[in-house]
C-alpha cells in the first residue's frame, strides 16, 4: 500500500511541472506580442529558440509562481 501513496504523490507532481512548462511557452508569447509587432512570434525560429535558450526555465518558474500566489 505504500507505493500507491507514492504514486497519488508522483502523479500531480509531474502533471504540475508539464502545466508550468506550457504556461511558461504562453507567457513567453504573450510578451513577444505584447513587446514587439507580434510578426516575431511567428517567425519560423522563435519556437526553437526560445526551448533551447535558459529564458525558457524563467518563464516557467513565473508562471508557476503566478499560479501559486494564491497558496501564500
Amino acid at each position: 500500500m505504500e507505493i500507491l501513496g507514492v504514486i497519488t504523490f508522483l502523479v500531480p507532481v509531474l502533471i504540475m511541472t508539464y502545466y508550468a512548462v506550457i504556461g511558461g511557452w504562453i507567457l513567453r508569447y504573450i510578451v513577444i506580442y505584447l513587446t514587439s509587432s507580434g510578426k516575431q512570434a511567428v517567425a519560423d525560429d522563435c519556437f526553437t529558440a526560445f526551448i533551447s535558450s535558459p529564458s525558457s526555465v524563467w518563464y516557467g518558474l513565473i508562471f508557476y509562481a503566478a499560479g501559486s500566489i494564491d497558496r501564500i
